[in-house]
């Protein structure tokens, strides 16, 4: 992307893109020390990221964050970089091959006995004609960004004492049972 902008004469967007990434990249390095950060942090990393995909893709598709007033952000902790493979998923499996505006939410919601959701909601293809893309795709590359998180779930749940984390995925459709999108629904209970 940052050779993109250099190509095309854009050193502003250059400029921007290039902050941006090694902010990123700095922040990635400071979590990667931490098994646990505040989910304000968790939330900061991943917008900055969703931010430079953004940009990468001109813009393709928009991004809200909606979290519950009462919750506490500074004071949640959160294994560190759980969201992002997720995320990631979202927009390269789900908004990438859109054809008009994509929109990717993520909903934090409070629920009951002081657990909460973090719902990663995204209106792309969906996962069958994701998964029918990347069969037709040349470079068959095997993905393993999903199998490790999950692994690092089932981890975190069998070694953690604060949080017992349940991830459900949601194949969204319309009226005509048409894909419309994917949600990825993470619930924090508290052990």
């Amino acid at each position: 992307s940052i050779n993109y902008y250099i190509i095309k004469n854009d050193s502003e967007n250059a400029s921007n893109y290039l902050k941006k990434f090694s902010k990123l990249v700095r922040s990635i390095l400071n979590h990667s020390k931490s098994e646990m950060v505040t989910l304000q942090e968790e939330i900061d990393i991943n917008k900055l990221y969703v931010e430079l995909e953004q940009m990468r893709f001109n813009q393709s598709f928009d991004f809200k964050i909606e979290i519950n007033e009462s919750l506490d952000t500074d004071d949640i902790q959160v294994p560190s970089m759980l969201l992002q493979p997720f995320i990631e998923n979202a927009v390269w499996h789900g908004l990438m091959h859109k054809k008009d505006k994509g929109l990717l939410l993520i909903r934090i919601e409070k629920s009951p006995n002081q657990s909460f959701v973090i719902s990663i909601i995204d209106n792309g293809i969906g996962r069958i004609a994701a998964a029918e893309l990347k069969s037709k795709s040349a470079t068959n590359q095997k993905s393993h960004g999903m199998g490790i998180t999950s692994e690092r779930v089932d981890i975190y749940n069998k070694l953690n004492n604060l949080w017992l984390i349940e991830q459900q995925t949601i194949d969204l459709v319309d009226e005509n049972n048409q894909a419309k999108g994917t949600q990825i629904n993470l619930t924090f209970n508290p052990k």
